[in-house]
């Protein structure tokens, strides 16, 4: 903890952004375990797209969802 005289406050160090990068990597990591023999001669094409794209939506999903909710 900090205090940060601008804004007169105490401020914490922001965690968040490293927790959902785990997050997502984890989900990814999940994901491409799971679909990497599915796709056959196209899996190099594919396989970024599931690891990172999907992953990365369906966090953001769930964390907008629980945000407004």
């Amino acid at each position: 903890m900090t205090y940060n005289a601008a804004n007169k406050a105490w401020t914490g160090v922001p965690m968040g952004d490293l927790f959902n990068v785990m997050l997502v990597a984890i989900i990814g990591a999940l994901l491409i375990s799971l679909v990497k023999d599915k796709f056959g001669a196209v899996t190099i094409i594919f396989l970024p797209i599931i690891g990172g794209l999907v992953a990365a939506f369906w966090f953001s999903d769930i964390t907008l969802y629980e945000r407004f909710n």
